[in-house]
């Protein structure tokens, strides 16, 4: 029974540890306790083979190993490995096919595993075509050779003795430019690993950068004497304030340089400039090139600050004039790792 002007309160009860009990060592004393846990598989009988790997597409079939570009802001999901196998049972008996994606060594995560990816088989008849297309774009991108082309075609189609599986991998302009490890594994049914196989794929370095402020940048009015401050922001739908943002996927060294201000009726001409980026201020003159000392690093947006100051007895006029923002590859704000070579 609830009485007027009164409200009912639930209450618990807290048990408190025993201080006579030790913790641990078989006892749970007063709230919890955790152990470990383990188990195993040992496997069973032969284990698959993983008889070749590969990823495409290969673009640039100049350089040896695949090299694959980034697109500017957006994840490339086109990429795919191709990976034949064989197991001393049957086809059914393979479990899993997946692959392991490592971070390249000359990046900042230093050969980190990245993601990892599952397969799907190819069937001999219904994907002939997806097969075919595999190992001629292998063959013509020099992953492999005539005779290794010859061998999955015939243990593929006539021996029935080879399987392909087909992984989807993806990757994206934030990702670091190098070379990207794509390690192999499939399991059958009793647990048993193949020995790992790798391919490797270079992510090309490619400086992509984009502004906001591509139809010009405008001082206002100038006051002769006076700094005139053209303020940036870190939004690239704001044009009138300069933005900056890296698109590619390695850091990139931002130089600004300015040709001089020349008014059209009295052909006078303003040459004293200043800019910001990244907390850096520098002043400079006229088509003097200026670089900055702190790179923009990957998949970031930053403003961009300019200004000018007149001189004293500048005349009235209408000055124009351009500003060249140029992009080179940079350095990365914190350490890396040695970058490996393709073995």
């Amino acid at each position: 029974m609830i009485l007027s002007g009164y409200a009912l309160a639930s209450s618990t009860t807290t048990t408190l540890a025993n201080p006579y009990i030790p913790i641990g060592n078989g006892y749970v004393n007063g709230a919890m306790t955790v152990v470990n846990s383990a188990a195993q598989i040992a496997g069973g009988g032969a284990p698959p083979v993983v008889e070749y790997t590969w990823v495409l597409p290969d673009e640039d079939s100049a350089t040896p190993g695949t090299q694959i570009w980034p697109y500017a802001s957006q994840e490339r999901t086109d990429l795919y490995a191709c990976v034949v196998l064989s197991d001393p049972y049957s086809l059914e008996y393979l479990a899993d096919v997946f692959i392991d994606v490592y971070h390249p060594q000359g990046a900042p995560e230093c050969g980190s595993k990245k993601y990892q990816k599952h397969g799907k088989v190819l069937n001999r008849s219904v994907d002939k075509t997806q097969i075919d297309e595999c190992k001629t774009a292998a063959l013509n991108a020099g992953l492999i050779t005539q005779a290794e082309f010859n061998d999955i075609t015939y243990n593929v189609f006539d021996q029935n003795k080879y399987y392909m599986y087909k992984v989807n991998l993806t990757d994206n302009y934030c990702q670091p430019a190098g070379l990207y490890e794509a390690r192999t594994f499939a399991v059958d049914k009793a647990g048993s690993v193949a020995i790992p196989k790798s391919a490797w794929f270079t992510w090309v370095p490619s400086v992509i950068l984009q502004i906001d402020f591509y139809n010009g940048v405008n001082y206002g009015n100038l006051i002769p004497g006076f700094e005139q401050v053209v303020q940036g922001d870190a939004d690239m739908s704001t044009p009138n304030a300069p933005t900056l943002k890296n698109e590619g996927n390695v850091p990139i060294e931002i130089s600004v340089n300015n040709t001089k201000l020349i008014g059209n009726q009295y052909h006078k001409e303003i040459a004293n400039f200043d800019s910001q980026f990244r907390g850096e201020y520098k002043q400079y003159l006229a088509l003097e090139k200026l670089t900055f000392s702190k790179s923009q690093q990957l998949c970031q947006t930053d403003k961009i600050d300019f200004s000018v100051k007149a001189p004293l007895g500048t005349p009235v006029d209408n000055y124009v004039g351009a500003i060249i923002v140029s992009a080179a590859q940079g350095a990365y704000d914190y350490p890396t790792c040695p970058q490996p070579t393709n073995p």
